[in-house]
């Protein structure tokens, strides 16, 4: 008996281990618009409210996904991996990844992509001000 309760007591602090890095180990790692190497935990966009006006950077899906509007409003870097064929940064200054260059974007212009295109990251720079904001 006393033997299983030391393997139970290995194995429990294995575990306890493991779930206490996982996090650390899941950070996302990524080089910023400005050539910085990050590592952060990682941020989500989220679906934006539909209809109302918004100041977060809202990214417009192309009509065939039958997908409404997503949203990002944390500074930093956003991974999404998705074809979007506007961008629209609201109150942000932002840069974009798209196939694999970046592309700065200033609070008061917007992001028209000639069909889908798939944008890997989108790093959120700072906060502008009071702008239009974008509609979803």
């Amino acid at each position: 008996m006393r033997n299983a309760k030391k393997v139970a007591t290995v194995f429990t602090g294995a575990a306890a281990c493991a779930a206490a890095f996982t996090p650390a180990a899941q950070a996302a790692t990524t080089q910023t618009a400005h050539g910085q190497q990050t590592t952060a935990a990682p941020r989500t966009a989220h679906n934006c409210t539909i209809g109302p006006p918004t100041t977060s950077v809202v990214f417009t899906w192309p009509a065939s996904r039958h997908h409404g509007p997503t949203c990002v409003n944390t500074l930093g870097p956003t991974a999404l991996g998705a074809k979007f064929v506007n961008v629209c940064p609201g109150d942000y200054n932002i840069s974009l990844l798209v196939s694999g260059t970046w592309i700065h974007v200033p609070h008061s212009q917007s992001f028209t992509a000639n069909g889908p295109r798939t944008i890997s990251w989108v790093d959120v720079l700072s906060r502008a001000g009071n702008f239009p904001p974008c509609r979803t």
